[in-house]
């Protein structure tokens, strides 16, 4: 039996509902309980600081620790680019400040002059005030006398060729080189500009320290120059808005005037100035957009993913690894912000989840989605990155919702006709109309639909329909109470009044759920009985509404807070039923623990006859099968082994009435260590389900699956992926004394299918590895036999899931295949977060 050990429970937020249907109160009071709950944070992380293009200046820092040079790191920041010298322009003009309407200087160290169109003064010392007037400009001295002068320009000049540095009180800044001009804009305001060489005005940029290397600092001085150079060249050195080439803030480059050369390591700033001079970025002979920033998380972006506009051939994204070196105390942040606060930055009532999955080339955000409310109406906002970014003050583009895992929940249609057709996704919840989504499945092909992406987080319940028959399955991938996995479940045909679910654990270490979906116009009453392994049943009874979904949490029944147990499920009119388990499990053979997940829908009928393709009892693996006797008649049941390359191990459980069994199979002589398949033969009708917890290469988690009471011709696998951090294999099992022949195609999503034929002896099981056949591809599985002789499929996987909202799990899961297809499909358990 499985260990029962102490775990602080955290009690399920739906139990409230399970005990209120429990009490008899009717299904409408039900429906007004809601939880009160403070308003959410979202906790956001990201990496470096800027728009992300062309240069990164931390990375050019990691690239001169290497011994790059100032050239290699050029190119690679703008591919396909080249440096080289070429004539600049005598001056350029630097915007300082713009539509003021005075300014208060002086200048220290020798003299200096001021004109004022045609008037000129020389000075040493004090503070000089210049304002505009109507009609021109009023300069006043030290002493307070002043004139007005009608001219729409002055200028302070000379002060370079004395050794004078000019304080200017507005710009809180100090100049040492060129002339400073000041141009009327209106009759009451002007521009103030320096008026210098390109090599002068690099002197006094601010935007790299001068400690760094000079291989770094030669870059960025090329990358300056160049900018400028191309300002010039595009706009000219009279631009609207400053009558400058370029701004002296960070809308163009951050120019801090004298006290950059004047400062620390100025000296060696000045010589990678001049040990570049003249030179510029060049692509096709012609000065580059030399942008640039402060890091880029690990990758630079694409233009027209960060400005939109037509792609230019040198910035394109490229990897900067060197940008995340620990001397960047940008490599990594986080920011949290409260559900109000997202809410009011974007004009929104309340959000309730965000999703950042939507990337460009670079990895930045592309789009945000913001679900919630807006004008009392449920909507999902779409959100430019960069505007998102500004909106809540971000640092960069490379912003993600940091990795707290919630539920994913995929729906996988597999359309295997020669015909295209169209299905139709209805999410239900309770007490409400369902939202349905419709989609085009071309012939051959299968597709994948992301529920988070058409929902808001909850509980659900999915119903497909489709024009021709196809095969439906759900993938889940979640973080529960810290434990992280998957699990995946086939589709249910049709509704039923009867169902079985041989497997139920309830301790401080594993809950479980029964849900059940009512997808009727009418209410119905639906009675769980419970069984327990000594032969303790209880039967609780609800009500469920039309188009309702329910939970029904096994540990508020009395007697089951800690348990072993089976379920039987009766109701008036059809429904569908499922069960999903949490869990942390603690491996009676070594010891181990393993977080995670499973779940699977229940099984419409009891039989003598069940049988599984799936069973490993290798190490890392404990495979247990679990027994239902609904009867009133004890169950004697043979349970062979089919061992891969050896002979059937057969074993008898016995299973008192109405009561539960199971068994470990590495217990079984000759099961341990082996792969096998299982056949299940009873006196009575049984119910029976096959639990594995694994240690995978690391992966660790658990998966439960239902058996198929007679091995088919014909049996359709819709989920299977082998791409990156997936593990996907398909198992078939041959229960019976002839050699099955069967053709196995693999239909790829956005590709042509693959065959492979193969035969299964008489009593084996054989494994197909996904990967090995398709490659790293998604791909749904039909299997055929072409002699008629019938067999047995299922399909499992081992994972590490990203989800793309930026958390992750890894664990595995199991699924029986589908022996037909059908036009409606069912999912009773579906939860989004």
């Amino acid at each position: 039996m499985r260990r029962l050990t102490r775990y602080s429970r955290r009690f399920k937020v739906h139990l409230l509902l399970a005990l209120l249907v429990a009490t008899g109160l009717p299904v409408a009071e039900i429906r007004g309980v809601t939880e009160a709950a403070a308003d959410p944070v979202f906790n956001l992380t990201g990496s470096g600081w800027g728009h992300g293009l062309g240069m990164s200046q931390y990375g050019a820092l990691g690239q001169a620790k290497e011994g790059r040079t100032y050239t290699a790191i050029l190119r690679h920041y703008y591919q396909g680019s080249y440096v080289a010298g070429i004539p600049l322009p005598a001056s350029i003009r630097v915007g300082i400040l713009q539509n003021i309407s005075s300014i208060d200087f002086y200048g220290s160290g020798g003299g200096y002059q001021i004109q004022v169109g045609a008037s000129v003064w020389g000075t040493t010392a004090g503070q000089w005030h210049l304002e505009a007037i109507s009609g021109g400009l009023r300069l006043r001295d030290p002493s307070g006398t002043s004139w007005d002068i009608g001219s729409s320009w002055a200028r302070i000049l000379g002060f370079e060729e004395s050794g004078t540095q000019i304080w200017i009180a507005q710009a809180n800044k100090t100049y040492g080189r060129g002339y400073i001009e000041v141009t009327k804009s209106s009759d009451t305001a002007f521009h103030v500009v320096v008026v210098t060489t390109y090599d002068k005005y690099l002197y006094g940029l601010g935007e790299m320290p001068s400690s760094w290397p000079v291989e770094a600092l030669k870059a960025q001085a090329v990358a300056a120059r160049t900018y400028a150079l191309y300002k010039a060249r595009t706009s000219g050195d009279h631009r609207p808005g400053c009558d400058c080439t370029v701004f002296a803030s960070v809308q163009d480059q951050a120019y801090v005037g004298w006290s950059k050369e004047a400062g620390p390591y100025g000296a060696q700033w000045r010589t990678a100035v001049d040990a570049t001079s003249s030179q510029v970025v060049l692509y096709g002979g012609n000065p580059i957009l030399a942008v640039y920033h402060s890091s880029s998380g690990g990758y630079t972006e694409a233009n027209e993913d960060v400005w939109s506009g037509s792609p230019l051939p040198y910035l394109r994204p490229v990897p900067d690894p060197w940008s995340q070196i620990p001397d960047n105390p940008y490599r990594q942040w986080s920011v949290s912000f409260t559900s109000g606060e997202i809410a009011a930055a974007f004009g929104m009532d309340t959000v309730f989840a965000i999703d950042l999955s939507r990337r460009t080339q670079g990895g930045g955000l592309a789009w945000a989605v913001l679900h919630g409310m807006q004008g009392g109406v449920a909507t999902s906002k779409w959100i430019k990155g960069g505007a998102f970014r500004a909106a809540l003050g971000l640092r960069s583009i490379k912003v993600y919702t940091q990795p707290e895992p919630g539920f994913d929940e995929w729906i996988l249609l597999l359309n295997p006709n020669s015909s295209p057709t169209a299905a139709t996704l209805s999410i239900q919840r309770a007490g409400q109309s369902p939202a349905e989504f419709r989609y085009d499945l071309p012939p051959n092909s299968r597709s994948s639909v992301r529920l988070n992406d058409l929902a808001p987080p909850g509980e659900i319940a999915v119903k497909v329909t489709s024009d021709l028959p196809i095969a439906a399955e759900r993938a889940m991938y979640f973080g529960y109470r810290g434990w992280l996995g998957g699990h995946s479940s086939e589709g249910i045909k049709q509704p039923r009044t009867s169902w079985f679910l041989a497997e139920g654990y309830e301790t401080d270490e594993f809950d479980t759920y029964i849900e059940v979906f009512n997808p009727q116009t009418s209410s119905t009453n639906v009675r769980f009985t419970l069984m327990r392994d000594d032969g303790y049943t209880q039967t609780v009874s609800v009500a469920i509404g039309p188009n309702w979904r329910y939970t029904l949490a096994p540990s508020t029944v009395t007697g089951f807070s800690f348990a072993a147990f089976s379920t039987s499920v009766e109701a008036d009119i059809p429904v569908v039923v499922e069960r999903s388990t949490y869990f942390r499990y603690r491996s009676p053979v070594s010891g181990e623990q393993r977080d995670g997940g499973a779940a699977a829908p229940a099984l419409a009928q009891t039989s003598k006859e069940w049988h599984f393709a799936e069973g490993y009892s290798g190490p890392g693996f404990d495979t247990w099968v679990l027994l239902q006797n609904p009867t009133t008649t004890r169950a004697a049941v043979d349970v062979s082994f089919f061992v891969e390359g050896s002979t059937p191990k057969v074993t008898t459980v016995g299973v008192a009435p109405r009561s539960r069994a199971t068994l470990l199979a590495s217990t079984v002589p000759g099961v341990s260590g082996t792969s096998y398949a299982i056949t299940l033969r009873s006196n009575v009708p049984i119910a029976a389900e096959r639990a594995e917890y694994f240690n995978y290469h690391g992966i660790t988690d658990g998966s439960v699956a239902e058996p198929t009471p007679a091995p088919r011709t014909k049996w359709y696998l819709t989920e299977g992926y082998s791409g990156p951090g997936f593990d996907t294999w398909v198992l078939l099992s041959n229960p019976l004394t002839d050699t099955a022949v069967v053709r196995a195609t693999f239909m790829v999503q956005g590709g042509s299918p693959v065959i492979r034929d193969l035969s299964l002896r008489p009593l084996s099981r054989t494994t197909l590895n996904l990967g090995s056949i398709v490659g790293p591809v998604s791909a749904s599985t039909v299997l055929e036999s072409t002699n008629g002789q019938p067999f047995v499929a299922e399909r499992t996987s081992y994972f590490y899931y990203s989800s793309p909202t930026g958390w992750k799990a890894k664990g595995g899961s199991a699924s029986m295949g589908l022996d037909s297809l059908s036009t409606e499909w069912y999912f009773a358990e579906g939860y989004l977060r």
